[in-house]
């Protein structure tokens, strides 16, 4: 009898310290564990989970001054993913002065660009809406080291996130090289601006929309003339009526 005894402590004893010992990833996120929660962390069945309260997987953010918001929300400044808790729409949103925030090299590459007469930087967001996050505008807003407008309003695709962000010297980089040397006509239809799907590295100032000509003999040579280019220059890239690049 007290064999038995000792060997029912000794399995519940062995089983306290295996899970105290499982849950140790989730303990060092912050989290508890407890029945259907975050998966993947916790020691036991499947319904065993680990919960970790926003305020905890926020703190990345937090620490950056930012603050975790859906980013359908308006955002003062740049979004950055994976710094919060919740689903991927829901990013750190940091603010940025209206000026003088971003970097000298972005804003050096955006000026040649301004001043490029082989470049056409249109002044009207594609869907005819003209709020200011244009690609003139964001350029214009860039050379004076000034963070670039995104537009609010919705379409298809989504909702665009509103606030502003500064543009990334890669993807300024890219614009110029391209549009000083194609033989092509170049004309920039968004970068910060206009409405995209959520999450789209327009937002970020990561991205740009090129136009493409109509004729289709003549596109699909521009086509692969914008998209090798956007390769070369360690980007991935898309097309329809227009190139889509985008440089991270």
């Amino acid at each position: 009898m007290q064999a038995r005894l000792l060997a029912g402590c000794m399995l519940i004893l062995l089983y306290t310290i295996q899970t105290v010992t499982g849950d140790t990833r989730c303990i060092r996120k912050g989290g508890k564990c407890q029945e259907n929660s975050k998966p993947g962390l916790c020691n036991g069945g499947r319904t065993r989970q680990c919960c970790i309260s926003n305020q905890v997987a926020d703190k990345p953010c937090t620490d950056k001054g930012g603050k975790c918001q859906q980013t359908s929300v308006s955002c003062s400044g740049a979004y950055t993913p994976r710094l919060c808790g919740g689903s991927a729409s829901r990013q750190c949103c940091v603010s940025q002065s209206g000026t003088g925030s971003c970097s000298a090299a972005a804003a050096a590459v955006a000026c040649k660009i301004k001043n490029s007469p082989k470049i056409t930087l249109i002044e009207k967001n594609p869907s005819g809406v003209n709020d200011g996050a244009d690609p003139y505008s964001n350029i214009r807003d860039s050379c004076a080291g000034k963070v670039a407008k995104r537009s609010s309003y919705k379409c298809d695709e989504g909702q665009a996130p509103g606030g502003s962000t500064c543009l990334d010297s890669k993807i300024l980089q890219y614009i110029y090289d391209l549009g000083t040397s194609t033989k092509y006509p170049f004309q920039v239809n968004a970068i910060a601006g206009a409405c995209h799907k959520i999450g789209s590295k327009h937002y970020n100032g990561k991205a740009v929309d090129i136009q493409l000509e109509k004729n289709s003999r003549e596109k699909a040579a521009q086509e692969k003339a914008f998209r090798d280019e956007c390769t070369k220059h360690g980007g991935w890239s898309h097309s329809g009526d227009h190139v889509h690049c985008q440089i991270v």
